[in-house]
């Protein structure tokens, strides 16, 4: 990285072949482009940690490259108007990535090419574009609840006897049909076509602009019952959601049933 003794990365590649004690203080080392501000750790273990964050990216992430040409900044955030999950996506990104994140009142922000270039590639820069990364679905099964956890406190909704998770992102809800699948729930698949956006920070940035924001499609994952009772005895999620989640594990219903035609596992 930058500094007194930064070394190119091919040179730090070979160093790493051929002198073993590179190999084990490599968690000390930081990694970084050429006149780009902006460090972050060479080793990220995959976690838990790791897979909250990448989950909270996926559901209220984005990538952001300015376009003042000759001063390009890349940044990567989180939207959380809530203080808690905030404040939690911070502490994530310093442990994870040894940074510091920035705050303001809707949101916390990475000023890093990096991670902009690591994590947009991993996961998808917009919402269309959003799946579940690779490292996450060959993970371990503390690893992938992380990940539920950090995707469900952005986009998951939490009922007295279902839960809910909503994306434009037709790839990303067949993902997290085949996790659920895999950790024994079964969950359903849902489709509404032609929804018009009436609120959220995406219909406030067109509102500001005196724009109609677009009609779009919308992927739910649901789970009933026991299999929502299943996922609140696995994950963990923050504030009113996990509120809601120890009370839904107090309601008793009856067994799941197709309550809409195109509701189908």
């Amino acid at each position: 990285h930058r500094g007194k003794y930064a070394i190119p990365l091919p040179f730090y590649l070979k160093l790493r072949e051929k002198i073993e004690w590179v190999k084990n203080q490599e968690k000390e080392f930081k990694v970084g482009f050429k006149r780009n501000f902006g460090e972050t750790n060479v080793v990220m273990p995959i976690d838990e940690k790791l897979g909250e964050f990448l989950g909270l990216y996926v559901s209220e992430g984005w990538c952001w490259k300015s376009k003042v040409k000759g001063k390009e900044s890349h940044h990567v955030g989180i939207a959380a108007q809530n203080l808690e999950v905030r404040k939690r996506a911070v502490d994530l990104i310093s442990s994870i990535f040894g940074i510091k994140a920035t705050e303001n009142n809707t949101s916390a922000v990475i000023t890093n090419k990096i991670l902009y270039e690591f994590i947009g590639k991993l996961c998808g820069k917009n919402a269309y574009e959003k799946v579940v990364p690779n490292l996450i679905l060959n993970s371990n099964k503390q690893t992938i609840l992380g990940f539920l956890a950090g995707c469900y406190q952005g986009d998951g909704s939490v009922d007295k006897s279902d839960i809910k998770y909503t994306t434009v992102s037709e790839k990303l809800a067949s993902q997290l049909y085949f996790i659920l699948s895999s950790l024994g729930m079964l969950p359903t698949f849902k489709k509404e076509k032609n929804k018009k956006i009436t609120s959220g920070i995406v219909f406030e940035k067109y509102k500001a602009k005196n724009k109609l924001p677009p009609v779009i499609t919308l992927h739910y994952v649901c789970l009933y019952s026991e299999d929502a009772r299943t996922f609140a005895r696995e994950v963990k999620l923050i504030g009113k959601k996990q509120e809601k989640l120890i009370s839904l594990l107090n309601h008793k219903s009856g067994k799941r049933h197709i309550v809409k035609q195109n509701d189908v596992r």
